[in-house]
This record gives C-alpha cells, sequence and structure tokens, in this order.
C-alpha cells in the first residue's frame, strides 16, 4: 500500500510535483503571522523619540522594529536596540540593557524587577504608554549606555 503511492509519486511528471509544491509553499505562507504595529507602539515610540530629542540627543538614527511578541526601540541596527516594549500582555512592560539597581533608583515609582534570561536585564511594569514620560531619565540612560558601547 505505501508502496503503490511512492510509485505514484514517482510516476508523476516534474510539472505536477512543482503544481504541489508552489500550493504547500502558498499554505504556508498564509500561515504566517506577521507583526502589527499598533498605534499604542507608535505613540511609545514618539515619546521615547520626543524624550531624547527634547534632552539633546540625537535622534536621526532612532528607529523601531516590531516583532510578534515585542515591539524594539533601536538606533540604526535591529541588535542597537536599548528598549524592548511589549505592550500587549496584562502587565505592560519594558526591558532595558541596564542593571536592574541603577533601573530602580532610575524609577523609583515602578515596580522594577530581573529581566528573563536571554532578553536584557531589567524589566519595569507601567499601566499605560502615558507612563514612559514618568521615565524619563531611564530611556535616557538606556540611550546613553548604548552609544558608549
Amino acid at each position: 500500500m505505501i508502496g503503490e503511492g511512492l510509485n505514484d509519486l514517482t510516476s508523476m511528471e516534474t510539472g505536477e510535483i512543482k503544481e504541489i509544491d508552489d500550493n504547500l509553499i502558498d499554505m504556508v505562507d498564509i500561515e504566517k503571522e506577521q507583526p502589527v504595529t499598533t498605534e499604542e507602539e507608535l505613540k511609545a515610540f514618539e515619546i521615547v523619540k520626543n524624550i531624547l530629542d527634547s534632552n539633546g540627543r540625537d535622534v536621526t538614527n532612532l528607529a523601531y522594529r516590531d516583532n510578534l511578541s515585542y515591539f524594539n526601540v533601536i538606533d540604526r541596527v535591529i541588535t542597537n536596540w536599548f528598549l524592548r516594549l511589549y505592550s500587549d500582555r496584562e502587565e505592560k512592560n519594558i526591558i532595558t540593557r541596564l542593571d536592574v539597581e541603577l533601573v530602580r533608583k532610575l524609577c523609583p515609582v515602578f515596580k522594577v524587577e530581573n529581566s528573563p534570561k536571554g532578553s536584557g536585564l531589567s524589566r519595569v511594569y507601567f499601566n499605560n504608554i502615558e507612563d514612559l514620560r514618568g521615565m524619563e531619565n531611564l530611556i535616557i540612560a538606556c540611550f546613553d549606555e548604548l552609544k558608549r558601547n
């Protein structure tokens, strides 16, 4: 029985096999999820950009990169991220590359903890995107640290 199926497959013409492959590729493409950048994420980016610009930082190369699970604020290239925003969760938070103790000093009114392994060093929880305005010192410190390295 299994052998018969293989014989049928091997007897197909090359064009028929290509058609099957193209259909499988189309099915896989349909199933791939693409990140959707929300208004909230764009607002967060604008807040960060405005904070940095109003504090004399060069924001010429500031950009963002959205992923399925988080939103990166970057300088030039994706590996130069300095804030990672998780706004689509019950507990909104940002991940930074700064030490958790320093972040606690910079954000004394926010809940701060170690970030998950492999994803920065510290995590700061907040209620809404406007709370980022209260993290001005943190945002500047994250950007400055990136520029030093």
